[in-house]
């Protein structure tokens, strides 16, 4: 369809409200948003149906940044919880009535750490006997 097809469907006050904002109609991306608007919101007026479209343009925030630490504090809680598996989710709604359930958890959080570490120390010693051969 062109432009004026599919234009004259817009009222002319959502046509003011889009030239006063700057909203260009002959761009297909911004009449098609502005279209998908009124066909949403049939109820909103020219400048709420603008302002939605203009809200929804402005660029995401970004996502805020994970450190490793987190990562990997994530991953162990998902590994220690696996053998619980559909029952884990009972422990955060009611830890009071999980205590001994929880502690075990704790301590095979605690088992899978120090096995990360010596996994860590072996690679770590793979590593230096390979650059002490190299020298």
């Amino acid at each position: 369809m062109n432009a004026f097809a599919e234009t004259r469907f817009i009222l002319p006050a959502v046509k003011a409200a889009c030239a006063a904002a700057n909203l260009s109609l002959e761009k297909p991306t911004n009449r098609s948003a502005v279209l998908q608007e009124i066909a949403a919101n049939p109820q909103a007026g020219p400048e709420e149906i603008v302002r939605n479209v203009l809200e929804s343009r402005k660029p995401k925030p970004p996502a805020p940044e994970r450190t490793l630490e987190d990562v990997l504090d994530k991953l162990v809680h998902r590994i220690a919880l696996q053998p619980y598996g559909y029952c884990a989710a009972k422990f955060s709604q009611y830890p009071e009535q999980h205590t001994a359930d929880l502690k075990m958890i704790e301590l095979s959080k605690q088992d899978i750490w120090q096995r990360i570490a010596e996994i860590a120390q072996e690679k770590l010693g793979v590593i230096a006997c390979l650059e002490n051969l190299g020298k």
